[in-house]
C-alpha cells in the first residue's frame, strides 16, 4: 500500500500534499491534493485503549473520510483496451466501509482493531455518509 503524503495542520487535522490513489478491485481511485481530514474519527475516551486518530489506519481513514464526505463518489481510473479511462464511480456506504476495512488490513492493522473500527463505522456511519461535515473542516 502506498502511504499518503500528509502535512499536519494542527494536533488533529491533516492536509494531503499531493494526489493520493488507492485501489479497490480493478479501479484505482483518487483523493485530490489539498483534501483535509482528521484521521480516524475516534472519540477521545477510546484513545487510552489504543484507538487514536492517527496510526496504521491513516490511509484507510483518509479514503473513508473522502468517500463519506462525497457520498461514495470518487474519481475512478482504469485501463480498458489500453486506454486510461476516468469517470466518477459511486460506492454505497456499505462499500465505502468495506474499503475502510480492506485498507486497514493492507495497512497491517491488527485483526481485532480493524474489526472493532469497522463495526463502529457500520453502526454510526449512517449519521455522516454523504454529509460533508463543514463545521469540522478547517478553512484556508
Amino acid at each position: 500500500m502506498n502511504h499518503p503524503d500528509v502535512e499536519p495542520i494542527n494536533d488533529r487535522w491533516y492536509r494531503l500534499e499531493e494526489d493520493w490513489y488507492f485501489t479497490v478491485g480493478s479501479i484505482c481511485a483518487r483523493v485530490p491534493k489539498g483534501y483535509r481530514f482528521d484521521g480516524a474519527s475516534v472519540p477521545q475516551v477510546c484513545w487510552s485503549f489504543g484507538f487514536r486518530p492517527d496510526g496504521p489506519w491513516r490511509s484507510a481513514a483518509l479514503a473513508h473520510d473522502y468517500l463519506y464526505d462525497h457520498g461514495g463518489n470518487v474519481v475512478g481510473l482504469w485501463y480498458e483496451e489500453g486506454i486510461l479511462r476516468e469517470e466518477c464511480v459511486t460506492l454505497t456506504r456499505k462499500q465505502s466501509d468495506g474499503v475502510f476495512l480492506l485498507l486497514m488490513k493492507e495497512g497491517g492493522v491488527m485483526l481485532w482493531k480493524r474489526q472493532f473500527m469497522f463495526r463502529m463505522v457500520r453502526m454510526w456511519g449512517w449519521i455522516f455518509f454523504g454529509k460533508p461535515n463543514n463545521l469540522r473542516k478547517l478553512r484556508g
